[in-house]
């Protein structure tokens, strides 16, 4: 058996850095290739071996992320897909009409109704339900017992 040193404890370190970076490096261009498959069955428009790709896609862990541009054509870049994405929006926003905005924060403020606040005896008896020693949303714990 060998002897667990600091060189070798080092060495299976490194070895292990590599090998993670190797996988990930194979799972990226694999992980494109597919969805350049993908966005060529779009363009050749190949309906079933592109929903079969989508849906292969929708059952692994890792989703694609695909957007169509302008010329509905099948974006996977994700800096072309954050431009569109710009362009859309200040398409939108960017509208001839100048709009004011405390107007409208004023009709959608006066059109809800208001919720009066908690009594001092309804904090005091929510408090008093809370389990003792429990943070609510705590991710380690469950306020209530399934």
């Amino acid at each position: 058996m060998p002897v667990k040193t600091r060189i070798s404890w080092n060495t299976y370190i490194n070895k292990r850095k590599q090998a993670n970076k190797i996988c990930t490096q194979k799972k990226k261009k694999w992980l494109s290739n597919k969805i350049i498959k993908i966005g060529e069955n779009h363009r050749r428009n190949e309906t079933k071996k592109f929903f079969e790709g989508i849906q292969n896609f929708k059952q692994q862990v890792t989703l694609p992320i695909i957007c169509k541009d302008v010329e509905d054509n099948v974006i996977s870049q994700r800096d072309l897909i954050l431009a569109s994405w710009k362009d859309y929006f200040c398409k939108i926003l960017n509208t001839s009409e100048a709009i004011d905005i405390q107007n409208i924060i004023k009709e959608c403020t006066n059109n809800q109704p208001q919720i009066p606040l908690p009594s001092y005896n309804e904090i005091c008896s929510i408090i008093n339900k809370l389990e003792q020693n429990k943070a609510a949303g705590c991710c380690c714990c469950c306020l209530f017992p399934l």
